[in-house]
């Protein structure tokens, strides 16, 4: 009857095959234990043992491969002068490589490249590690790139290409990497590199001298386990991505965010300090101890004076236009401009923000896409508004420069600067609409004996407000007044106000002062001049001639004296 026929053993899953290949192989074989016969199936057969290598010694011109695992997309690669390999289990191996100094060791995964003079890979406990110098190549994950493009999507090859990409980090002593902490098999993974570390990718440059330290946001295993064939299928998960670094000693951390379309730099963050970590998916940084901030961003290109109505009708605000051009003049510009090529658009200049502080900072200055912010139609969420924190005596310097690598000095300081120092200083960012090409609203917020200078005007309050979009000051006085003092003509004495509340524009010098308790205001056109035109002098009357001296003449009279005595 069918009830009493045998079940029929499952198939065992294979393990991932290796094969190793060099010039010379010493090798320990071991006969595998047999498995007991299933009921009904009698005894196993002799002459079908099967033999393991528990050991393999190779030496000159080694290579290893291991098949991929079940799940995985690729195995590993392995290549070197010499290499040990044992077997640590059913399809795990511990592998110590050794590569020639013209010739570094070699492992390749399926995400990762780890290159080395002296290279060790563990899989039972997915950990690699390297002595002396070399890098890691890690791969960027498709969910990383908000850009990405589909393969199998007409319209991928429009558009600029992603701006993502591998990231490359070398150092110069050692490199630990952890799949997953000692105590949680399912805690992210992390890699720390000592001695003057460099990383590098399309958006992010990173550089230190002591150690950095890299965190995953997953776990990593190098030979995923077996799971039984019977149990539902797991949830696809992406594949893990460096999420957060964490660097010491001489930071330098520089981040860059680009259009999508044109390709063109909109931001540039640099960060210097000695102790940094930066939040790759937020785009968080924080400093500790001092350090200097430099952050760039486009200004608002120059727009029509159509578009400059309408923004400012959008906004509540109507600002005066005046266009002296008729109808019929615009008109005959149109028709000349007829069928030439149109002028391509003007690059808008970049602004920097110089801050630098003495304590701490901490805060981020771009929201970076977030996985899982993917809706249907394949769109990215809009970006928040980002807020930066600084500590401990910050000084802020603003101006406009020529290049992402300009700096400023606040001893010369450029045409239109704004200097701005306190005892603590806020900066917040806020994101254009949805849609919209315009660039990064900021806000400035100094508490703490805050003061401003510009290049004509300096200002002093307890709280002083910058907002870039209006280019205005707002200065509040709660214990103290506000003051601000004016100087239109270098050695003329300056214009001044005190007051409670205070709104001043430095580029169009209109200020507007609320409650004011003192006002002094000096017309620079008016100083060292006049009030009226002089009349011409009146004409002199000519004074005559003098006589011109002469010598005397020649006689025979004998001269006694001066007075002819």
């Amino acid at each position: 009857s069918p009830s009493d026929v045998p079940p029929i053993a499952e198939a065992k899953p294979v393990e991932p095959a290796l094969e190793v290949k060099a010039d010379t192989i010493w090798a320990l074989v071991a006969q595998a234990p047999q498995e007991p016969a299933q009921p009904g199936q009698g005894r196993s057969e002799p002459g079908k043992s099967k033999f393991e290598v528990q050991r393999a010694f190779l030496r000159g011109n080694v290579s290893v491969h291991q098949d991929p695992a079940p799940g995985k997309a690729r195995g590993l690669d392995l290549s070197a002068r010499d290499a040990d390999v044992y077997r640590q289990g059913e399809g795990l191996y511990l592998i110590e490589a050794n590569g020639s100094p013209g010739r570094p060791a070699v492992a390749i995964s399926e995400d990762r490249m780890i290159v080395g003079s002296i290279l060790h890979v563990d899989q039972t406990i997915d950990r690699a590690w390297v002595r002396g110098p070399g890098y890691l190549v890690q791969e960027a994950t498709a969910d990383d790139d908000p850009k990405a493009k589909d393969p199998k999507d007409p319209e991928a090859a429009k558009g600029h290409p992603s701006t993502k990409g591998p990231m490359t980090i070398a150092w110069g002593q050692r490199m630990e990497f952890y799949g997953h902490p000692d105590d949680d098999p399912e805690g992210p993974a992390r890699a720390e590199f000592y001695g003057l570390i460099r990383a590098r990718s399309p958006e992010l440059a990173a550089a230190c001298e002591e150690k950095m330290i890299a965190y995953f946001d997953g776990p990593i295993s190098f030979v995923r386990p077996k799971r039984d064939p019977n149990a539902p299928p797991r949830e696809s998960k992406p594949r893990p991505d460096i999420a957060k670094v964490h660097c010491l000693k001489n930071v330098d951390l520089i981040y860059r965010r680009f259009d999508p379309e044109t390709g063109l730099l909109q931001q540039k963050d640099r960060v210097l300090g000695p102790d940094v970590t930066y939040e790759r998916r937020s785009g968080e940084f924080d400093v500790e101890g001092a350090g200097v901030v430099y952050h760039y961003t486009r200004k608002k290109p120059s727009d029509t004076a159509d578009e400059k109505v309408a923004s400012s009708s959008a906004s509540g605000r109507i600002k005066p236009v005046s266009d002296p051009r008729s109808k019929d003049a615009k008109a005959k510009a149109k028709a000349k401009t007829k069928g030439k090529a149109a002028d391509p658009p003007e690059v808008p200049p970049l602004e920097l923000t110089r801050i630098e502080f003495q304590r701490r900072m901490k805060g981020h200055f771009d929201a970076g896409p977030v996985r899982g912010d993917k809706d249907k139609d394949k769109e990215l969420t809009p970006r928040g508004p980002r807020e930066a924190n600084f500590f401990g005596s910050p000084q802020l310097l603003r101006a406009e420069v020529e290049s992402e690598d300009a700096d400023l000095d606040a001893d010369r300081p450029l045409p239109e600067y704004v200097l701005l120092t306190a005892k603590t200083l806020q900066l917040r960012s806020e994101p254009p609409p949805l849609g919209s090409k315009g660039p990064d609203r900021n806000l400035l917020k100094a508490w703490g004996d805050p003061q401003a200078r510009t290049q004509d005007g300096a200002l002093r309050g307890d709280l002083i407000n910058y907002d870039s979009e209006t280019g205005n000051f707002f200065a509040y006085g709660y214990e103290n007044e506000v003051t601000l003092a004016r100087q239109d003509t270098v050695g003329q004495p300056p214009s001044y106000g005190r007051g409670r509340v205070l709104i001043y524009n430095p580029k169009t010098g209109d200020s507007r002062l609320i409650d004011p308790s003192d006002f002094v205001a000096l017309d620079s056109r008016s100083i060292g001049r006049t009030f009226f035109v002089p009349p011409p002098p009146e004409p002199k009357e000519r004074k005559p001639p003098r006589n011109t001296p002469r010598l005397p003449s020649r006689s025979d009279k004998e001269r006694r004296g001066f007075s002819g005595r």
